[in-house]
């Protein structure tokens, strides 16, 4: 069995094209970490969430099996039978946070606790919301809302991961997350100003970068 792990949503093709699909499962994780000067992987939070599943939703006797493996771990781990859902509304929440925080170059904090910077967080879901639906992706109703929520519930100082990774000149995943995410709006014709703005300011970023 393989178990993708990585951010967004487009690799899964590629993974199932190269591997039997039969063998791919699901799959996405929460945790907060980010490099030190000398390459050290640090955690920067509690969280070590990880959500695996069929990619059918099944209950299959070789993901409980699986679960039951992952059971006896010091993480946190969590059987889906909606594993595509769980995949898109996480892309969803990673590409609008860390593309709002790596635009301002701030934490959530101070961007959320402005009225532009919250209308701005909310025109971001949206906009990555829309291209998601007109795509057929499974975007579970009322899912800007919960995900406003948990911006909310964010500490102040909160950083995404590709912000931490500008602030120290390293290489980000602006064209796996935001601009897989503005390929899709352009060919189903959704107006995407904001993700739009956000995808040239990191490319600009990774212009600057490599000179």
């Amino acid at each position: 069995m393989v178990i993708p792990l990585l951010n967004g949503i487009e690799h899964m093709e590629e993974v199932r094209a190269y591997f039997s699909p039969d063998q791919v499962l699901g799959g996405l994780c929460f945790i907060e970490s980010t490099l030190d000067g000398d390459g050290t992987i640090v955690q920067s939070s509690a969280i070590h969430d990880m959500v695996f599943g069929e990619w059918n939703g099944k209950r299959t006797e070789r993901v409980e099996q699986l679960a039951e493996i992952f059971s006896e771990t010091r993480a946190n781990f969590r059987l889906s039978e909606n594993i595509q859902q769980d995949m898109w509304h996480k892309y969803l929440f990673i590409s609008t946070l860390a593309g709002i925080t790596s635009l301002m170059r701030s934490p959530i904090g101070p961007i959320r606790d402005t009225l532009e910077g919250r209308t701005y967080i909310q025109q971001l879901f949206e906009e990555i919301r829309l291209t998601m639906e007109e795509f057929g992706a499974p975007i579970a109703e009322g899912i800007v809302e919960k995900q406003m929520e948990l911006v909310e519930k964010q500490a102040p100082t909160m950083k995404s991961s590709m912000l931490r990774d500008i602030e120290k000149n390293g290489e980000i995943e602006a064209d796996h997350l935001q601009g897989y995410l503005l390929l899709l709006a352009e060919r189903l014709g959704v107006e995407t100003p904001l993700l739009r703005l956000i995808y040239q300011h990191l490319k600009v970023y990774e212009k600057n970068l490599n000179q």
